[in-house]
């Protein structure tokens, strides 16, 4: 093998691309899961006892300390639909979804978002989704498919 030199070749310099590794150390540990699983536990509260704007802080305040909370997206997209901001309440829901594809409820909380905004075509996918993924959805499909057809 010809002697080489790192960053030349053939006498000239190149660029030579490179990475360098990055470790990430997740900071709280069990204390902080306890104050997530506290802030999620009194939004819950809250929303039973229909303070849908209290809980979406109690939610937010999870989500800031655990941003793959798909739990407390969720919620808070539910919330945010309680209070009539569809739109909002269709983004915290797909991301609940991005963080967990499977997750059934997401799907047809963000079916009855997207019916209020009349985007049936989207409302009638995700009730789909839902119901294909063990969420009752047969009333809503009914309601907002035109087709109304079965769940294969």
């Amino acid at each position: 093998l010809p002697k080489m030199k790192p960053g030349r070749q053939r006498g000239k310099a190149v660029i030579v691309p490179y990475s360098l590794p990055i470790t990430f150390q997740v900071q709280g540990g069990r204390q902080n899961k306890k104050v997530i699983r506290k802030y999620f536990s009194e939004g819950l509260q809250k929303a039973k006892e229909n303070n849908h704007k209290a809980a979406i802080e109690l939610y937010t305040k999870s989500i800031k300390n655990d941003r793959y909370f798909d739990l407390a997206y969720n919620a808070r997209g539910a919330s945010k639909f309680q209070l009539k901001d569809y739109r909002g309440s269709i983004i915290d829901l797909t991301k609940a979804i991005m963080l967990y594809p499977e997750y059934a409820e997401a799907y047809f909380n963000r079916a009855l978002s997207k019916a209020y905004l009349s985007d049936n075509e989207g409302a009638c996918t995700d009730a789909k989704q839902a119901e294909k993924l063990g969420y009752d959805s047969k009333k809503l499909i009914s309601a907002i498919c035109p087709e109304a057809t079965q769940v294969r």
